[in-house]
């Protein structure tokens, strides 16, 4: 009988995986065309090795070099910095022989489906005045993923860029200069301080942070692929490092999303290019995390050594579409983290060492996280009342997703949010309460005849609100429970009671991982959806430590004679 069972949980996790095939799949008999000024393919492949191995063996075997490289005759004969190729990273360069895919990528319809519905935007927000934490409002609303650049240029950085026509804030933007301009060039560099009036600029988004290094650009675009060195380090004739200033690397910058994230322009294999991802993936530091130490479930990578401009540079090459590496590249939890602090010398640690900080330990969720940067010494925010430490990680989507039960049963990040098409595969970022038709309830997930034997689109849009709103009601007692703790600090530190400090140490302790796990489900955005059970499990552990800490220390604490 358990042989049974096995073969059929392992026959659904197949089906699954083959229903989502049209997705996930690979390009199929895309039509090739030739550029205006071909050039000879072998004498490009004769110098840059790396790149022959994997044009050789690619989809792409056939494409000439002019389709994405624009080169000088004298480069073939004395190649230099100087005369260089220019490199097409755009979406339209890929789009010369992918049409629908980029035509869905900026389609609008599923965006406007959802505005249809003729209701006030959801929003998130912390009832919890006395956390600080400065993204206190969260919009909900669809965004288009070819709109990142001007999403981020317009929205964080305080007022500095506006749209040239404000309709466009409703519409992908695929080159960003054509759509945004800067409104006040005057102060060059610098966003770190801004007149007050300009901050009150109209967010439609999201946030009222202000962006603040180049790094913080390397999920909105790939444009400067080739100006950076393996971890941002600032190696000799690198342009850009982790740390650089950001409008210089922002004005460079055009195209949102680019193709090239998630596909190997070379080989047409799916691939991975950020390198905090990539290392958490294949240095050994990491062997013991959710990735490397599950090599069954999870996609092989290949690492593949760049470099032609005298500094390394990695990619990975996944040996089959899987969208959860792909998509997390941008979707996971250190890349939303500007600095990262040594507890001990109260300074910022920079991403250029292998081990470092910013790298997702892939742990198994907001608990874990807040203990491995712990035991580290390192804090990434200090709460401004209490002056708790605690990690600003957020949208830690690969790490849930990974462990998650879904994703266990093959299904991946465009299994519920890209719009299925007969013959491609649409790049069409939709919300997947618009189309559970299509995925929730396809006969291999929850629909008719399956354990779930949902017979209608209600009942998985039911099943979904009522995950959401369990999670709600657990942040709210969450949040109920650190303003009683940042009470109580407060109060302690003004000399109105007087406490052990070991007692103390405890509250402000769990206080700090508290924050951490309120921080990190509030910018998760699926409101618990990704990883229930681990919503469920952290938040409650989290309220029960708080307040088990804090009574003791209540029970403890007596009136000061000041």
């Amino acid at each position: 009988m358990k042989n049974i069972c096995l073969f059929i949980v392992f026959c659904f996790a197949l089906s699954i995986q083959i229903s989502h095939a049209a997705v996930t799949g690979k390009a199929k008999d895309a039509p090739l065309k030739t550029p205006a000024n071909p050039v000879n393919v072998a004498t490009c492949l004769s110098c840059h090795d790396t790149v022959k191995k994997l044009y050789d063996r690619g989809a792409h075997s056939k494409a000439n070099c002019a389709m994405c490289h624009e080169a000088k005759p004298e480069h073939s004969t004395s190649p230099s910095a100087q005369n260089r190729p220019a490199v097409r990273t755009d979406h339209r360069a890929c789009a010369q022989c992918h049409e629908k895919q980029l035509e869905s990528m900026l389609d609008i319809s599923y965006h406007m489906k959802w505005a249809g519905r003729n209701t006030i935007p959801g929003y998130n927000s912390f009832p919890n005045s006395k956390s600080n934490i400065f993204q206190l409002v969260h919009s909900r609303t669809p965004r288009f993923h070819a709109g990142l650049l001007a999403d981020i240029a317009v929205n964080r950085t305080a007022g500095r860029f506006k749209y040239k026509n404000i309709y466009d804030v409703g519409k992908p933007v695929e080159r960003l200069w054509d759509s945004v301009v800067d409104a006040h060039p005057q102060d060059g560099d610098d966003v770190s301080f801004v007149p007050r009036e300009r901050t009150l600029a109209w967010r439609p988004q999201k946030s009222i942070g202000i962006i603040g290094t180049a790094s913080c650009l390397k999920c909105k675009s790939a444009d400067n692929i080739l100006d950076y060195a393996y971890l941002g380090a600032p190696e000799k004739g690198t342009v850009l490092q982790r740390d650089s200033k950001v409008m210089p690397a922002l004005k460079q910058l055009n195209t949102s999303v680019n193709c090239i994230f998630c596909h190997d322009p070379h080989s047409a294999e799916p691939r991975v290019i950020n390198d905090m991802l990539i290392e958490a993936m294949v240095e050994p530091a990491y062997k013991d995390n959710a990735y490397q130490s599950n090599p069954k479930l999870m996609p092989k990578a290949e690492v593949v050594v760049m470099g032609q401009r005298g500094y390394e540079r990695k990619i990975v090459i996944l040996d089959r579409y899987d969208s959860n590496f792909m998509c997390g590249q941008c979707h996971s939890a250190p890349n939303a983290s500007l600095f990262i602090f040594d507890a001990k010398t109260e300074k910022p640690i920079l991403g250029h060492i292998q081990g470092n900080p910013y790298t997702t330990a892939f742990k198994e969720g907001p608990l874990e996280t807040y203990a491995h940067y712990k035991e580290k010494g390192w804090y990434g925010a200090v709460h401004p009342v209490t002056k708790t430490k605690w990690i600003p990680f957020t949208h830690a989507q690969v790490e849930l997703i990974v462990q998650s039960v879904h994703s266990k049963a093959g299904v991946t990040c465009t299994s519920c949010h890209y719009a299925k098409e007969k013959g491609y595969s649409s790049h069409q970022v939709s919300l997947p309460r618009e189309k559970v038709d299509k995925t929730c309830m396809s006969s291999n997930c929850h629909g008719p005849g399956t354990a779930a034997n949902w017979k209608s689109a209600a009942e998985a849009l039911y099943s979904i609100d009522l995950v959401q709103q369990k999670s709600r009601v657990r942040v709210k007692e969450l949040n109920n429970a650190i303003n009683n703790a940042v009470d109580f600090i407060s109060d302690v530190n003004k000399g109105i009671f007087l406490v052990d400090a070991q007692l103390l140490a405890a509250v402000d302790d769990k206080l700090g991982q508290a924050l951490t796990v309120d921080f990190y489900w509030f910018t998760e955005y699926s409101l618990g959806f990704h990883h229930p059970a681990l919503h469920e499990s952290s938040v409650t552990t989290a309220v029960k430590e708080l307040n088990d800490a804090l009574a003791a220390a209540q029970n403890k604490a007596t009136v000061s004679r000041k």
